[in-house]
């Protein structure tokens, strides 16, 4: 608990593991994820900030090392907690996991993300504060998330709000942010012209109509193997 120490100390771990890939999986296979959860719950805020920052560079490496991370529910909770509840320096390195995860990770890694850790509000909620950078950068993770399954993740963005926050960001005076803000309304969610050409999914039952409901099979149950 002794912050002079604890400070200096994830600071060389996290250096560590902005290294090779090798230089990563040491820390990971010397049990580093899970001493990232008690700091990223720590009381002071630097420390928090610190361990979401380690995680995110843990989650930029390899896609087994993705793994690895997302093979600790705890973890990735408390990383989502920081990202939604925590002061705005913590918020940012949170922000960074969930982009590195969504980027570098293979679909079954978005999938659990999206899925059992339920971060499409997180990242809406991120986006809502303003911050150019962190918003490009979570523009392009969302672009990887609908990629992954356009027809279920446009529905959760659409739930969560995420569409007019998406409009409101066609208001912005960056260009960048702009055009990514479009590029993801054009190819997921169509414009309401195109909407109202499209013909309802329904099933002709004698006289009257039926509509389909869209049934999700998924158990959400994740698994992911890890080797140490």
């Amino acid at each position: 608990e002794n912050v002079k120490v604890i400070s200096p100390v994830l600071r060389t771990l996290g250096n560590i593991v902005t290294g090779s890939d090798d230089q990563t999986q040491a820390a990971v296979n010397a049990g580093l994820l899970r001493e990232i959860v008690p700091l990223a719950e720590h009381s002071k805020q630097t420390i928090r900030k610190e361990a979401c920052w380690t995680a995110s560079n843990i989650t930029a490496g390899t896609k087994e090392q993705i793994g690895a991370f997302l093979a600790m529910p705890k973890l990735i909770e408390t990383i989502l907690k920081c990202a939604s509840n925590d002061e705005w320096p913590v918020k940012k390195e949170a922000a960074w996991v969930i982009s590195n995860v969504c980027t570098g990770g293979a679909p079954e890694h978005i999938q659990c993300l999206v899925e059992r850790e339920k971060a499409i509000p997180v990242i809406f909620d991120l986006i809502k504060t303003g911050d150019i950078k962190i918003n490009s950068m979570l523009l392009t993770a969302l672009n990887h998330i609908l990629a992954t399954d356009p027809n279920e993740y446009t529905i959760l963005v659409d739930e969560c709000g995420g569409l007019d926050v998406l409009e409101d960001l066609q208001e912005v005076e960056d260009e960048d942010i702009y055009n990514s803000a479009v590029g993801i309304i054009e190819k997921y969610f169509g414009s309401e012209e195109d909407d109202e050409n499209v013909a309802p999914n329904v099933a002709e039952t004698g006289d009257s109509f039926a509509f389909k409901p869209t049934v999700n099979n998924n158990n959400n149950t994740f698994s992911f193997n890890i080797t140490n």
